[in-house]
């Protein structure tokens, strides 16, 4: 733990380095997964952020919803907050 978020840091076979951040948004209705991927062999570190919304009541009465099923929603790109 780091202060309120989950890191994980993991070492591949070849040297490469990978962190995972877990945290939660302030109003809790959004889980943050942050991956930050030191290749080793590039000098460009490789981060990606998934945002996990939690379901909305109405998504939870649509029948044709599949809890199994996923649903990707892509927000806007925001690459000046890095």
């Amino acid at each position: 733990w780091a202060g309120s978020q989950l890191v994980s840091d993991e070492k591949s076979p070849l040297g490469g380095k990978m962190s995972r951040t877990f945290e939660l948004s302030l109003d809790g209705r959004q889980l943050f997964e942050t991956l930050h991927i030191d290749n080793g062999g590039s000098n460009t570190p490789i981060f990606i952020r998934y945002v996990y919304d939690i379901a909305s009541s109405d998504s939870e009465n649509n029948q044709d919803s599949d809890p199994n099923r996923p649903v990707l929603k892509r927000n806007p790109d925001d690459s000046q907050s890095h």
